[in-house]
């Protein structure tokens, strides 16, 4: 099974866990599902119950480019794609098929379980649907108590959010900040406000629950092209939804859940302000328009993820009795045995029941055990137009009775209620309810056992939802997106006349109006993504941003070094601005400077903002070099200097037993001046310790990955790590201050720290037993296999002795630090101490 890190967003195989049941809980951001992917494909066979058709289809096809068309299975209320070779099941939770023995099953958003209308059929799930091998749950926090209750052994995996949430207060819409969803619940509170963000920024793109899969995706491309930067929504953006939102902003925290208007709860708050900061990029959150604002104790729940314990789950029995009408509504309305389950509200498909049954030629009609359930099965069919009458009963009244009479529903007369559907002439509102009928219509023509299976409805179905969807992503574009929005200067005049500014934000001002950003050295434009439009506003605030740059060239010329900074890159920084990077140079330690591309600045000012980054740049490695440059201003001549020369060229550590440059007396006649100079002289290595703190050899690493143009970079190695040669970065190849030892790396303070104990543990006796006290010292305090440290006492010359397989011995010709061998190369710094005469 699995052994799960509780501190990272990640798993490995293990046998130690037995039982199957885990729930991965944790906030939006975590990558819940992501891992509920991947941990499917572990196995031969999975079903995944997604809260959302949308989000079930995004899964959908992410596992199709995976594994292929035919290994991969789509089961919602409006569309089966289902090969008879899938593998892989991707559902919603209310299609997720009970008669499939599969060895995976995950079920998404399980916190729904709280919710009054969908709440008994996660319930089920939960309680119910299991796979053979493993299922898992995945969640909301607040859902661990009540599991762990229910199931004592049930392994809770906790997951981080990738990202920070912040709450930033009240906006103005006309201030909203770019890449913002503003979250409302009725379609016209929605339309209002995009009307407003339309006249303010353009245009936005607008997400409801009452649009159409193909609508709300579209919509959703559209936002997320960049075509607008806004988005206006309902809470359907609060689930499944990946978006690249920075902030949400609340309009109002009430909404009509079709029994009654009620405030948000703080999960449900905190599940769409979660949409906000997409994986490690930080999102806000806030409110607006006549949004109250938040109380600290809701904005310190959202922002630290902290909600109280559910103590329920909404339950419906699901073991129903089908023998007769009476039985059915009896075991439907049978109560809950368990304190935590808590008897669902009459759900919709219960309601169409009792109202359907009520009916005389209905009633006449429930002589088996056959009819009761087929009524069932049809009263499940879903109103998308909600309103809030009798049609929709009725429609189901007269697909019963087709079913009963005919076996089928007749095509024509499916198709009769098709052509009153296929027009995609008329307003938003008329296009949204021919789409909700239509969607009907497609869930009812894929039901397989309803229609003949020659039949061709559920294409015609398919196709006009599909032509509706796109003239209703039309309309919406229409009425809520200005593409032909006037040049910003023409709304404010003439050029010469207007003023403009930089305020201490660095917000770019025209007549007061905020139209971008100067971030160091550049301009950032956001009045608009128009080629032609930026010219203009760059052609309007030149002149004010000529004046600012110069200003700024100068205030770089004269800042301090602690202003400038490093990345991980290696890209400099002042006022977390970037104004270049560096690329491979003469040497490792004099690498180029790149200027980012500051289409603003004048070749002179270009000229001496490289020229200060170069100061910096020299001062900063100058100051890394300190000790090796102390250690040259010392040893100017004679035989230390090859030493020291040789030390600066590795950065700090020569690898003894690979350079065998060294002789006896050299290092002897020396060996107190190096010592003294705070050069140490181990076993292995020669290294300056006064250039291995963490902040140096992180860079010197870094500097090295420039010069030898690595394309995949990694963090230097903590030097406790002991790296396998397989997974090796490719930059330790350059760097002294490891050695290969058999199949691994160490760094060179670890080494010597292990030969010293092995010294120490010989006791000057020439001999290393392999007791076991002693290998478990080793692993214990270095990490070591056996098999590690028997390749480093053969690194040392001990040799195992033939009789006691346990006993290691140490050869005359062992490495010592006074006995290397000399061996010079041509142009070698080296070459000379051959020369040298040594008294």
């Amino acid at each position: 099974m699995l052994n799960y890190n509780i501190n990272s967003n990640s798993y490995e195989r293990s046998d130690k866990f037995q039982d199957n049941l885990i729930a991965v809980l944790g906030p939006t951001n975590t990558g819940k599902t992501h891992f509920a992917i991947e941990r499917m494909l572990q196995f031969t066979s999975g079903i995944i119950g997604c809260p959302l058709r949308l989000l079930a289809r995004e899964v959908y096809d992410k596992l199709v480019n995976k594994k292929g068309l035919l290994n991969v299975a789509l089961i919602t209320g409006e569309e089966r794609i289902v090969p008879d070779t899938a593998k892989y099941f991707i559902c919603t939770v209310e299609a997720m098929p009970r008669n499939l023995n599969v060895d995976f099953v995950a079920i998404d958003e399980i916190q729904l379980c709280s919710h009054n209308d969908r709440g008994h059929i996660f319930t089920d799930k939960i309680l119910n649907h299991r796979g053979k091998q493993e299922t898992m749950f995945l969640g909301s926090d607040s859902l661990e108590v009540l599991l762990k209750h229910i199931y004592p052994n049930i392994f809770i995996k906790k997951m981080k959010r990738f990202s920070s949430l912040q709450y930033i207060g009240k906006t103005k819409l006309t201030r909203m900040p770019r890449r913002s969803a503003i979250v409302s619940f009725s379609i016209n509170d929605v339309y209002e406000i995009a009307e407003l963000v339309k006249r303010k920024h353009g245009g936005t793109a607008v997400v409801l629950g009452a649009l159409s899969p193909k609508t709300r995706n579209a919509q959703v491309d559209l936002y997320e092209s960049g075509e607008v930067d806004y988005l206006v929504a309902t809470d359907a953006i609060g689930m499944g939804l990946n978006m690249d939102i920075n902030h949400i902003s609340f309009a109002k925290v009430n909404k009509f859940d079709g029994r009654s208007t009620r405030p948000l709860s703080i999960s449900e708050m905190a599940q769409i302000a979660g949409r906000a900061g997409r994986y490690k990029r930080d999102g806000s959150f806030g409110v607006t328009a006549k949004c109250e604002e938040f109380t600290p104790n809701i904005i310190n729940s959202i922002e630290n993820h902290i909600f109280p314990s559910a103590n329920r789950m909404i339950w419906r029995n699901s073991d129903l009795d089908f023998s007769s009408l009476k039985p059915l509504l009896r075991s439907l309305s049978q109560m809950p045995d368990k304190p935590y389950l808590i008897m669902s509200p009459e759900a919709d498909d219960e309601k169409l029941l009792k109202a359907i049954s009520k009916k005389e030629f209905i009633i006449n009609k429930l002589c088996s055990e056959i009819e009761v359930k087929l009524l069932w099965e049809i009263c499940s069919i879903p109103d998308y137009s909600k309103n809030f009458d009798d049609s929709h009963a009725e429609l189901l009244e007269q697909i019963y009775l087709f079913l009963l009479d005919k076996g089928e529903i007749p095509e024509n007369w499916v198709n009769k209620k098709l052509d009153k559907l296929n027009n995609i002439k008329g307003e938003l509102d008329l296009l949204g309810t021919r789409l909700a009928n239509v969607r009907t219509w497609n869930y009812i023509s894929n039901q397989k056992e309803w229609i003949n299976t020659k039949s061709e409805l559920a294409i015609r179905a398919r196709y006009i939802e599909n032509r509706l969807s796109d003239a209703l992503h039309e309309g919406l574009i229409e009425r809520f997106v200005d593409y032909k929005m006037a040049k910003f200067s023409k709304n404010l005049g003439v050029d010469n006349e207007l003023i403009s500014s930089v305020s201490k934000d660095n917000s770019v001002l025209v007549e007061g109006h905020f139209i971008g950003r100067l971030e160091g050295f550049s301009f950032i434009n956001e009045v608009s993504n128009n080629p032609e439009d930026k010219k203009e506003v760059l052609k309007i605030v030149r002149r004010t941003l000529n004046k600012e740059l110069k200003k700024r060239v100068e205030d770089l010329q004269r800042c301090q070094d602690y202003e400038l900074s490093f990345d991980k890159e290696m890209s400099i920084f002042w006022k977390k601005n970037l104004l270049a990077k560096l690329i491979k140079g003469s040497s490792v330690t004099n690498p180029k400077i790149i200027l980012a591309n500051f289409i603003l600045l004048d070749d002179l000012d270009k000229k001496n903002v490289k020229k200060r980054l170069s100061q910096f740049l020299k001062k900063f490695i100058s100051d890394f070099l300190y000790p090796l440059n102390l250690l040259h201003s010392k040893f100017k001549e004679g035989a230390i200097s090859g030493i020291v020369y040789q030390l600066n060229e590795s950065l700090g550590a020569i690898n003894l037993s690979k350079d065998k440059k060294f002789t006896n007396q050299l290092i002897e006649k020396h060996k107190s001046s190096l010592l003294n100079s705070g050069i140490k002289i181990g076993e292995l290595f020669i290294w300056v310790p006064g250039l291995f703190k963490n902040k140096q050899r992180e860079f010197f690493w870094n500097l090295k990955q420039i010069y030898y143009e690595i394309e995949n970079r990694t963090d230097y190695p903590d030097y406790k790590s002991i790296i396998s040669k397989h997974k090796a970065p490719k930059v330790i190849l350059y760097s002294s201050e490891f050695i290969l030892i058999g199949e691994n790396f160490y760094n060179v303070k670890l080494i010597e720290r292990i030969i010293k104990k092995i010294r120490d543990t010989t006791k000057h006796k020439k001999l290393f037993f392999s007791y076991k006290k002693n290998i478990s010292y080793f692993n214990k305090n270095f990490g070591l296999s056996y098999s590690q440290l028997k390749d480093i006492l053969h690194k040392l010359n001990f040799k195992k002795d033939k009789e006691n397989p346990v006993k290691y011995v140490l050869k005359e010709n062992n490495i010592k630090i006074n006995n290397y061998i000399k061996s010079e190369r041509k142009n070698s710094p080296f070459a000379i101490l051959k020369k040298l005469s040594i008294n």
